[in-house]
């Protein structure tokens, strides 16, 4: 009987660790163009499959970020800020290991500038 019971645990661990073995991850570092690192920046990731959002994470001071715990996919990264234009990833297809992206440049966003608008008289006719 304890032999069983000894058979059961290990069987329950290294089906835990297969499942582990499993699971992938993304990461990567967000710069803007002249290579400072960006704080803060909100990264999500959806499926590509149907565009539903898979997990969320901000970029850290230095601005790297990691998601883990994913399963083979096929991934769109999303990364936004205000201040910067929307980037959107091609497809990144997790199948056999984690993901180290290059870094990511993020371009700001054209400052609009609104011009006075004249207040010419119009001649009639």
């Amino acid at each position: 009987m304890k032999n069983q019971i000894a058979l059961v645990g290990i069987l329950m661990l290294f089906t835990g660790f297969l499942n582990a073995q499993n699971t992938f991850s993304i990461s990567g570092t967000i710069s803007n163009a002249t290579h400072q690192k960006l704080e803060a920046i909100v990264i999500s990731l959806l499926l590509t499959s149907d565009n539903s959002l898979v997990k969320t994470a901000l970029s850290e001071p230095d601005g790297s970020f990691q998601i883990g715990n994913l399963s083979g996919n096929n991934y769109t990264l999303i990364i936004e800020d205000p201040a910067y234009k929307l980037y959107k990833s091609e497809p990144i297809i997790i199948s056999k290991s984690n993901i180290q992206l290059p870094e990511i440049k993020l371009i700001p966003l054209e400052k609009t500038s609104f011009r006075k608008l004249s207040s010419r008289k119009r001649s009639r006719l």
